[in-house]
């Protein structure tokens, strides 16, 4: 176990906060760090008691007691991806949450919608891309504001305006976004990449996707 176990980002705050479900400041829908909990396993076999290991216990806590579609606040749920990397280090946690992204979507209700989608009106990036910015505050609330850069056909770039403090403070959290979003081209079945850039000054962070 690192020192992180004890002393959560930051120093000083992460205790101060309300435990469990909130209704108020920077948040996100609890379902994420539910399934990197659940799901780094069957990532990576061993990994889940390391993790837990990791996870400042006020945060952990703070998670057992948020169902997956209740608020938790960015200070507890950032833990989350930090542990992550601290497990897997920063290659396989980006692994990780590129798997990640894909494996969520491969839920019965959500299978059909997106095969349907594919065959459908063929699902691209740029589709994946859009849905995320319209539906950001269905998962984000009071962390940043979204917008689309269209630069061309295959290239765009997700721009997250000011930042809070709060998800800037841990570099692993903005940095698991990136990884996520790669995740978009396996279920879009074509190649691509993602450029990560993170201004701390000016609160922003791109997300450059090229395919």
């Amino acid at each position: 176990m690192t020192d992180r176990a004890q002393s959560p980002t930051p120093a000083t705050g992460v205790e101060r906060i309300h435990i469990g479900a909130v209704d108020r400041g920077p948040r996100m829908r609890a379902w994420a760090p539910h399934d990197v909990v659940r799901r780094i396993d069957d990532f990576k076999p061993g990994a889940g008691a390391k993790l837990r290991a990791e996870i400042p216990p006020v945060a952990l806590e703070s998670l057992m007691r948020t169902g997956r579609l209740e608020w938790i606040s960015i200070r507890h749920g950032r833990e989350f991806s930090a542990a992550a990397y601290e497990v897997l280090g920063d290659a396989e946690g980006d692994a990780f949450f590129r798997w990640m992204l894909p494996a969520q979507l491969d839920r019965p209700v959500l299978r059909g919608i997106v095969r349907a989608s594919r065959a459908v009106f063929g699902l691209s990036p740029m589709m994946l891309l859009r849905a995320t910015a319209s539906g950001w505050g269905l998962a984000f609330l009071e962390v940043a504001q979204p917008r689309i850069e269209i630069v061309a056909p295959q290239h765009a770039i997700l721009v997250l305006d000011d930042v809070c403090d709060d998800a800037l403070i841990e570099r692993a959290f903005l940095r698991s976004f990136g990884a996520a979003f790669e995740g978009f081209f396996d279920v879009s079945r074509v190649p691509g990449r993602v450029a990560t850039t993170v201004d701390n000054a000016a609160k922003i962070a791109r997300y450059e996707f090229v395919w």
